[in-house]
C-alpha cells in the first residue's frame, strides 16, 4: 500500500492516534521526528555497549535521568506559540532561548569533564551517550508537550 508522503512510519502512528499534524509547521514536525530518531539511535548504542563493557546499569540510568532533566529544562530555549495566520504551532528563538542554549552549548562541551567525574574507562563513553540520549529525549518531550498543550488550548485536539 503506498502512501507518498504520508508513509512515513512517525506520521502514520500520529494519524492512527488522531493528533493534528497538520496544525504544527513542518519545521518543527521535522525537528521532533528527528529528537526521536537520533534518541533511538544512541539508546541502541548505549545498551548495547552496558551489555558489552559490563557497566553498571545505575550509573547508566542516572546519567540518563541527568540528560533529560537537562534536555527538558533546555527546550524551553524555543518560543512555541500559535500562529494564527498559519493556523500553525510554529517555534522561534528568543532572547531568553539564545540565552539558554548558550548555556546548554557550553555544558555539552563540558560533558566530558562532568560525566569524567563520575565515570571512568569504558563506562566514561557509554556515560557520555547516555546524557546525551537523555538530553536528546528531554528537549523533545518538552517541546511535545509544549506543542500539544497549545493544540489543546486552541482546541484542534480531537475529542475521544
Amino acid at each position: 500500500m503506498h502512501h507518498g508522503r504520508r508513509g512515513c512510519y512517525t506520521s502514520v502512528i500520529m494519524r492512527r492516534l488522531k493528533l493534528p499534524i497538520h496544525h504544527v509547521a513542518p519545521f518543527l514536525r521535522i525537528r521532533l521526528r528527528a529528537y526521536g530518531f537520533i534518541c533511538a539511535l544512541l539508546l541502541g548504542v548505549i545498551v548495547a555497549d552496558t551489555w558489552r563493557f559490563k557497566v553498571p546499569v545505575l550509573a547508566v540510568l542516572g546519567a540518563v535521568a541527568i540528560g533529560i532533566t537537562l534536555g527538558y529544562a533546555f527546550s524551553y530555549s524555543h518560543h512555541i506559540t500559535w500562529d494564527s495566520e498559519k493556523g500553525k504551532v510554529v517555534a522561534r528563538l528568543d532572547v531568553y532561548g539564545l540565552v539558554l542554549l548558550a548555556f546548554y552549548t557550553a555544558l555539552e562541551l563540558n560533558r566530558d569533564d562532568i560525566t569524567g567525574y563520575f565515570l571512568h574507562g569504558d563506562a566514561f563513553a557509554v556515560g557520555c551517550y547516555a546524557v546525551l540520549a537523555g538530553a536528546v529525549f528531554g528537549r523533545g518531550l518538552g517541546m511535545s508537550r509544549r506543542v500539544l498543550a497549545i493544540l489543546r488550548k486552541m482546541n484542534k485536539m480531537p475529542v475521544p
